[in-house]
């Protein structure tokens, strides 16, 4: 059967991972093929194959940065260039600072650098879109127990299906550094004296390299960070989508159950890790962090468009010439971002998932809004995550029902209106895209995902809870207009061919542990 995202797909795919009884490692196997003698059943893989790849030789995704559009636009992908004077002060440096962009960035002003980031609009780039500034100007001014440290945490889980940002970034030596700078100079600023890379288990490879990168860093290119005694640690992640959610990431490093806390009016800029001030934030941005740093807030604020600021990357995955990862101004139209990567008309593009698993799927009439990271109505998500599918092997039924055995999977089971709720619109889904559920029960839908959206602990229920509401409602105005196509009465309960259309009473198994009262 075909497996969960593995975080390898986007280079060598297709992956697979095989446990042996017995054995208690799981192997990779990456880049198979349809005649790979690996495996018994190759041949299966045809099914799979993309009905846009131009390429199936090419097993490395694009890399296509924001300089093809704005030369002058900041980039996660192109190394800095320092002055001769910058160059020149490097010789004289006390510190020791054998870098010149490091030399300028930690010579800076913790509250000018705040303000850096204000101009430059930027927002958490995990998905969750806060300003950054906010949670570093919170945890700066948040006063720690007697003795007790402020903490620093990289989110580097990357859960999310069908993403692989961050994986570049922790991959490529110089994106890599990038990263750590920021982090070190987020250090200093908020005054952390310990951090955590927490890093998706399935990226454990680059475990090894990160350490390496960052006692490098620390050691020859930047005395000053060992000497202010910041150390940095390498997490490997739980395992669970859930772990990308802040407290429940906190949970999993503190060796707890990785579940998010309840207490969800207490944050973690002054209650975090270790109940100490934590600053937690994305692989990108602390990569984003260092560019404003070096070449200041306004350069990524005015490299937005349509009245938006910012670049952003984007995973772009599914019917696509090759899977691309781009770097984008905030503001660009999904048209325009398809146009780009497709590598055929865009009307032959059935629909697009954007910002994640949990988000619905969007159709061509709203191909023209523009992506975001505020939360407005009138823009989509720019969560990091792609994924385009072509009209050729389009199926709406099977994508849902996917999305809700991945919701159910990996809820952590803590609350019931996500434990349960997920459960049950997994049972649910199909016959509710089929319009098959009859009034009652549909009422009865809706009560489900409204409890969903509003009292599930953290976001994983929220964000499925929304999703399950608005698929329910376009079910609900598919039939309505078609018993308005139709001049008799009767033709709400029939078919398109006039056949009379089913009714099923919705069937939920009950739980192994249910009993019933006497």
């Amino acid at each position: 059967q075909r497996a969960a995202w593995l975080g390898w797909c986007a280079n060598d795919a297709p992956a697979a991972l095989v446990k042996h009884r017995g054995d208690p490692q799981v192997h990779w196997m990456l880049g198979l093929t349809a005649d790979d003698g690996r495996i018994a059943s190759a041949e299966k893989l045809a099914q799979y194959k993309n009905p846009a790849a131009v390429d199936t030789s090419a097993t490395k995704f694009n890399v296509l940065s924001v300089s093809r559009l704005a030369p002058e636009a900041p980039t996660l992908f192109a190394n800095f260039q320092p002055t001769p004077e910058e160059l020149a002060a490097v010789a004289a440096d006390p510190a020791g600072i054998k870098c010149p962009v490091s030399r300028k960035l930690f010579a800076m002003d913790p509250d000018a650098l705040i303000q850096e980031l204000k101009t430059a609009g930027l927002r958490g780039c995990g998905g969750a879109g806060f300003p950054t500034h906010f949670k570093w100007r919170a945890v700066r001014d948040a006063k720690a127990a007697d003795g007790a440290p402020k903490y620093l945490v990289i989110n580097a889980d990357e859960g999310l299906p069908n993403t692989y940002k961050d994986l570049h970034l922790l991959q490529d030596p110089a994106c890599r550094m990038r990263m750590l700078v920021g982090a070190c100079l987020a250090a200093q600023t908020v005054g952390a004296s310990k951090g955590y890379v927490y890093l998706r288990y399935e990226y454990k490879n680059l475990k090894p390299a990160i350490e390496a990168a960052f006692q490098r860093y620390a050691t020859v290119i930047n005395p000053a960070v060992a000497q202010r005694g910041f150390e940095l640690e390498v997490v490997l992640g739980a395992g669970p989508y859930i772990c990308g959610e802040e407290t429940a990431l906190f949970e999993s490093i503190e060796g707890q159950l990785p579940q998010a806390r309840t207490a969800r009016h207490v944050y973690p800029t002054h209650h975090g890790l270790f109940g100490a001030p934590t600053l937690v934030g994305n692989v990108e941005t602390f990569s984003w962090a260092t560019q404003i740093a070096y070449r200041g807030g306004r350069a990524l604020a005015d490299a937005g468009t349509n009245k938006m600021q910012g670049v952003k990357l984007f995973s772009v995955t599914g019917d696509v010439a090759r899977p691309t990862l781009l770097e984008l101004p905030l503001g660009t139209t999904l048209r325009q971002l398809l146009e780009e990567v497709c590598g055929y008309d865009v009307s032959e593009v059935a629909a697009v998932e954007v910002g994640g698993i949990t988000e619905s799927l969007v159709r061509p009439p709203d191909f023209d809004k523009p992506l975001s990271l505020d939360g407005r109505r009138t823009s989509l998500a720019a969560g990091g995550s792609v994924v385009v599918f072509h009209k050729a092997r389009f199926d709406e039924e099977e994508i849902y029902n996917a999305k809700a055995r991945f919701a159910e999977a990996e809820s952590c089971q803590l609350c019931t209106p996500c434990r349960d709720g997920t459960r049950i619109l997994r049972h649910a889904m199909p016959a509710i895209l089929k319009g098959l559920l009859p009034p009652s029960q549909m009422a009865l839908m809706r009560q489900y995902v409204h409890a969903m959206e509003v009292s599930s602990n953290c976001g994983h229920g929220k964000a499925f809870g929304k999703m399950a509401r608005e698929v329910i409602e376009d079910v609900e105005a598919k039939h309505h207009d078609d018993a308005q196509d139709n001049t008799n009465t009767a033709a709400s309960t029939t078919d398109g061919e006039g056949k009379p259309r089913p009714r099923v009473a919705l069937w939920l198994p009950r739980p192994k542990n249910f009993t019933t009262a006497k």
